[in-house]
């Protein structure tokens, strides 16, 4: 349809409304209409109006337990093989040391063995993985980032694949969901490491800045209303990018008072920035933008491990 930058926020609200089954011609006029009359547009009254949507999404067979050797898949798709990864951890300090020296991926990994490694119950964790989306490691994102794109996206690249390791084995016996940033269509879906993990009908958050807390009508309050009485107690992100996306929601939502249960956890195995927040900057005092970041969400109250492992 030509649609780019401008029509960002309508296609998302679009994709978000048609989770369920396709609009009708009556409800598809209504919700443009809705958003056109609306101050806020895609992202007032018609946004959070798909809350009820989402919850029949995540109560009912989109997101149903994998059988032995099969993924969770949207109804339109033939059922898949999981996909068994070998275990990535061990590759963020090689690539660092490829795409941007031995000091780079040194000081990593100095962050990295100052941190714990944690194991958490899988009934009674979330994992929230922000925007692997197609826009960051191939689309419109890494585009605009010149000629050095691909390797300054390749820890983010990484981050993606490591999500979608865990993803395999545990998507549909825990609790899990994902933002979603507005981008052109070509942009917008699923990165290709999820592609055949996660069903094309999952819920998710549209989150046109860096914290799930914004819109306030996108759903993420009540999803984590739900997880309490589920019984949820640890909320883990990971996903991009780290110093912006990862950093600002873990900040917000733990010290958000809607967090107080459950203990906010950053998994540095499974998130990443650009290669060039790596390195060591003046505007950071000499640190990296990433040792910041990690440092700041600390002082906030956020753990931040290095790797979590799911029982």
């Amino acid at each position: 349809m030509g649609w780019g930058w401008p029509e960002a926020p309508l296609y998302a609200l679009l994709d978000l409304l048609t989770i369920s089954g396709p609009l009708s011609r009556r409800r598809f006029t209504s919700c443009l209409t809705q958003a056109a009359n609306d101050p806020f547009g895609p992202y007032g009254e018609v946004l959070k109006n798909t809350i009820h949507f989402q919850s029949e999404a995540l109560e009912h067979d989109h997101l149903r337990k994998c059988p032995p050797g099969e993924s969770p898949i949207g109804d339109a798709q033939k059922p898949s093989k999981c996909i068994s990864r070998p275990d990535v951890s061990s590759k963020q300090i090689k690539l660092l040391r490829h795409i941007a020296g031995n000091g780079t991926a040194e000081d990593y990994r100095v962050i990295l063995d100052s941190l714990p490694r944690v194991t958490f119950d899988a009934s009674k964790t979330a994992l929230l993985v922000l925007d692997p989306q197609y826009a960051f490691t191939k689309g419109v994102w890494k585009q605009s980032i010149g000629p050095r794109g691909d390797s300054d996206v390749t820890m983010i690249a990484q981050a993606f694949e490591s999500c979608s390791n865990l993803l395999s084995r545990k998507y549909g016996s825990m609790e899990i969901m994902f933002t979603r940033c507005p981008f052109p269509p070509e942009s917008y879906d699923w990165d290709t490491s999820l592609k055949g993990i996660v069903a094309e009908r999952h819920p998710y958050f549209i989150k046109p800045g860096n914290s799930v807390l914004f819109p306030p009508t996108n759903g993420f309050r009540e999803w984590l209303s739900r997880c309490r009485r589920k019984g949820v107690e640890n909320l883990v992100f990971g996903g991009c990018t780290l110093n912006s996306c990862v950093r600002v929601s873990a900040i917000e939502v733990r010290q958000n008072r809607i967090s107080d249960f459950l203990r906010v956890v950053v998994d540095l195995r499974r998130s990443a920035a650009r290669a060039r927040n790596y390195r060591r900057s003046p505007r950071h005092s000499g640190q990296t933008a990433v040792e910041r970041a990690v440092r700041q969400m600390e002082d906030a109250g956020v753990e931040v491990v290095s790797q979590v492992s799911m029982g």
